[in-house]
């Protein structure tokens, strides 16, 4: 996997982060090292509710964090280009999952190649990042501070997590007007380590055709008992003499066919 490919990956990631929350990029240099994972304890996690969420025709399947309110989608408008999934509200803060509408194709986060995906996410966010896995999904988390849109005087905290799972680009954010509480975050990787992505729209799928079923067969009548018939040889009649039509040469109906396949191969690949 080239560095080159997961930097065309994290600018996606940029473009969500910088126009979600609505800050600016920091431009101050800095050497933030290698990046380490961070393994959050799973018995602090935050209570999930006992009915999963089935989302988008059943491709994403989220377990709604107890003692928070789901909200309609357009509650949170995510930047141009993504779709929200799900979003919800405690207070003052905001749990939200998005997924990129362009992102696709994309390299696939795991275990061997996230800290690759890691280092080049510090030097675009200039931000430590940490690698995380929670349940199946691997990806990665750093923290920002932004302006609010509404309120320039204002610093929102939040914290992005971002991930790649069956070609395409997934984030979780959290926001609050406060510091981000670690009960906050335990509800967070809840949610996460919860997610199922799979089928629908994430993965692609083969057409279905459509095919006439097959006839019955049908089982031949039986056969009534008869009187005996005596044969009877009839005279051979004269035929009479008749010209064979001229047969139509095969290449036409061959360049009929093979015309009809290309134009359908054309439209097709059209």
């Amino acid at each position: 996997m080239t560095r080159v490919r997961f930097f065309v990956v994290l600018l996606v990631v940029s473009c969500f982060v910088l126009s979600g929350c609505g800050g600016k990029k920091a431009v101050a240099p800095k050497d933030y090292g290698k990046p380490t994972w961070l393994k959050p304890d799973p018995t602090k996690f935050g209570k999930l509710s006992e009915d999963e969420t089935n989302l988008e025709g059943g491709t994403v399947t989220v377990f709604d964090p107890e003692g928070w309110e789901r909200m309609p989608p357009g509650t949170a408008k995510p930047p141009q280009g993504f779709k929200t999934v799900i979003v919800f509200k405690k207070n003052d803060v905001t749990l939200m999952m998005t997924k990129s509408k362009t992102a696709r194709e994309m390299p696939d986060l795991d275990e061997e190649n996230v800290e690759e995906f890691a280092e080049s996410a510090q030097q675009l966010f200039k931000a430590p990042v940490k690698m995380l896995k929670l349940g199946n999904i691997v990806g990665v988390m750093f923290a920002k501070q932004v302006a609010d849109k509404n309120r320039l005087s204002k610093k929102l905290n939040c914290r992005i997590f971002a991930t790649c799972i069956n070609g395409q680009l997934f984030t979780y954010e959290l926001i609050s007007d406060d510091a981000i509480a670690d009960s906050l975050l335990n509800a967070l990787f809840a949610v996460i380590s919860k997610t199922k992505i799979e089928g629908g729209d994430v993965a692609s799928k083969e057409p279905v055709v459509a095919t006439a079923p097959e006839p019955e067969p049908t089982k031949p009548e039986p056969v009534k008992s008869a009187e005996p018939v005596v044969a009877v040889t009839p005279k051979p009649e004269p035929k009479p003499e008749s010209k064979p039509e001229p047969a139509k040469p095969a290449a036409v109906k061959d360049k009929k066919n093979t015309k009809a396949i290309l134009d359908e191969l054309d439209a097709l690949l059209n």
